[in-house]
């Protein structure tokens, strides 16, 4: 699933308790869209942390430069 698709969901979802003016749909959906990337990188870098606390020799992840 997108998360294009996601942020409809989610905007569908918000529906049920608050008022959506759908007018603004684009700027919702963009917004929710920008909220999961913020999500996705910061599981990303806690798995990646995880990976190297867990066993430091055995999964070792060196940093981008």
């Amino acid at each position: 699933m997108t998360n294009e698709e996601k942020a409809k969901i989610i905007l569908e979802a918000l529906d049920e308790y608050m008022m959506v003016n759908w007018d603004f749909e684009k700027y919702y959906v963009k917004g929710v869209k920008n909220g999961l990337k913020k999500i996705e990188r910061r599981e990303d870098r806690e798995k990646a942390q995880n990976l190297n606390s867990a066993d430091p020799g055995r999964y070792r992840i060196d940093p981008v430069s």
